[in-house]
């Protein structure tokens, strides 16, 4: 069932409202029998001057705490959004009885029930055919009891227990053809027991064993294991209190390992292992305490070199950490220090370097590279502690600078000059601290002033002029504060005047077409 209501549907009062909620439901939600001397006052309206919220009482109702109220909001073209059960506790409007919510079409999209203004009861939302989308109950404004979910088609999506807002008991997701997806368990918040899921064609995904919400191994069966479509093992992987420990092995489809490495307290400890999908061995390196150790090496499926490693016994890289394409071409070089990239980097394509960038603790540092295919410098920059300070400067691939310009602590900060191909200059301007300040001024290709105009904090200031090709004047203004002031003129290239107008404060206060 819908409902619909004018702006002067608020002055027509019926004693009494029934609404129907579903239609697939028998249930109704019934608000307070509206008093006939109700008399409607406008708390807040929409811009334009429509009501948007309007409380229906008399005036003797706002002296006592025990009178039924109503609140009403309404949509800006005067269509109910919500009708609201109020009373008035501790000299403040508050919801108490039921709430219901509409669309901008009429349809009822939810409903609520409240207790001295907190959600206290079930909640329910819909679809606009009227079947139920969620379904929440709510104790003193906290999630307490069964919370469902629903598709469209009306199938269950979910289904979870609270207890005081904590997630308290079984917690089921289902695929939207009725398959279970996720049944886990849940004590005061946390998990516990066994978690599983499924594909949505029934076949078993993963399981997971938690203890008071951290993984752990239960009764020697392994924490984690997932599983492919097919029923075969994809990984298993063992956890103490949530941190790996023991084995931890990945597997192809079908069935044989690609993967197996060790944990000890949460880090790696012992051989890492990569296989290839006839058991060939593709990559190897050791481990003391998640620390890499002596030759890390990784194979492409052709067999030749893909990585390749060096780590002291301490963990310390002893030489860069190569890559290579299968054809054995090095294509990237790095260093690293405590797992992030320091110092260093390359990159190269079709053998030609294109990155030569620098890093300290991961983050970018001092000046940065790259280059066009054809071995032309493409841009430089700076950083300080991985933000842009200094020059940068811009190439194309035929070695003509196209940008020159300045950053201060990561923003554009001092001169900034762009370029055409032919290398005339394209814009000139300055930047202070983001922002345009001073003179701007910009050219055609061949040379000629295009604009010129200044900024005072980012914003248009003063004269603003406009030229073609041949130095003809095309635009002449004044700007205050970003906005034109005054006489604003325009004219065709032959010199005819197009537009005249008088700006104040950027609104236009009158106009003369030529």
């Amino acid at each position: 069932m819908t409902k619909t209501s004018s702006i002067a549907g608020v002055f027509l009062l019926a004693s009494c409202f029934l609404f129907d909620i579903s239609a697939n439901q028998n249930e109704i939600t019934q608000l307070k029998c509206r008093q006939l001397n109700w008399r409607p006052k406008v708390l807040e309206s929409h811009l334009e001057g429509s009501p948007k919220v309007v409380l229906f009482c008399t005036p003797a109702d706002l002296q006592s705490p025990e009178n039924p109220m109503q609140i009403h909001e309404y949509y800006s073209n005067g269509c109910i959004l919500c009708e609201c059960d109020v009373i008035l506790n501790q000299a403040t409007l508050q919801p108490h009885g039921p709430s219901i919510y509409y669309s901008l079409n009429g349809f009822i999209t939810k409903v609520a029930f409240y207790n001295l203004g907190k959600l206290h009861g079930e909640i329910k939302s819909y679809y606009p055919n009227g079947d139920v989308q969620t379904l929440t109950a709510m104790q003193n404004g906290r999630m307490h009891g069964i919370t469902e979910n629903y598709y469209p088609n009306g199938q269950l999506a979910l289904r979870a227990v609270y207890t005081d807002e904590l997630l308290d008991g079984p917690f089921e997701k289902y695929y939207e053809n009725g398959n279970k997806a996720l049944l886990a368990h849940y004590n005061s918040g946390q998990l516990q027991g066994t978690s599983s899921e499924w594909y949505e064609t029934g076949e078993i995904k993963s399981k997971k064993n938690y203890v008071n919400g951290l993984l752990q191994e239960y009764h020697f069966t392994y924490a984690l294991i997932s599983y492919y479509p097919n029923k075969n093992v994809m990984e298993i992987q063992n956890f103490i209190q949530n941190q790996p420990s023991g084995p931890h092995c990945k597997y192809y489809s079908n069935g044989t390992k690609s993967y197996e490495a060790h944990y000890r307290d949460g880090l790696k400890h012992g051989a890492k292992t990569y296989y290839s999908k006839t058991g060939a061995i593709r990559g190897e390196g050791q481990f003391v305490d998640g620390k890499a150790v002596g030759k890390h090496i990784y194979r492409h499926p052709n067999g030749n070199l893909k990585k390749e490693a060096l780590y002291s016994q301490e963990g310390t890289p002893l030489s860069p950490i190569n890559y290579f394409d299968e054809s054995g071409k090095l294509v990237q070089q790095l260093s690293k220090l405590n797992g992030v990239k320091d110092g260093p980097f390359y990159k190269w394509k079709d053998g030609n370097l294109i990155q030569d960038y620098n890093y300290k603790n991961g983050e970018f540092e001092g000046t940065q590279k790259t280059f066009h295919p054809n071995g032309h410098l493409e841009f430089t920059t700076t950083y300080f502690k991985g933000t842009r300070q200094g020059v940068h400067e811009h190439w194309n691939s035929e070695g003509q600078k196209i940008l020159e310009t300045n950053f201060q602590k990561g923003i554009l900060h001092g001169p900034y000059n762009s370029y055409y191909s032919n290398s005339n200059k394209k814009i000139s301007c300055f930047y202070e601290n983001g922002k345009l300040e001073g003179s701007y001024q910009s050219f055609h290709q061949d040379g000629q002033l295009n604009e010129k105009y200044c900024y005072r904090d980012g914003k248009k200031e003063g004269l603003h002029q406009k030229f073609d090709h041949n130095r003809t004047l095309l635009l002449d203004a004044n700007y205050i504060n970003g906005n034109p002031q005054g006489i604003c003129q325009e004219w065709y290239p032959n010199g005819q005047l197009k537009t005249k107008a008088h700006y104040s404060n950027g609104i236009a206060e009158g106009s003369f077409l030529s």
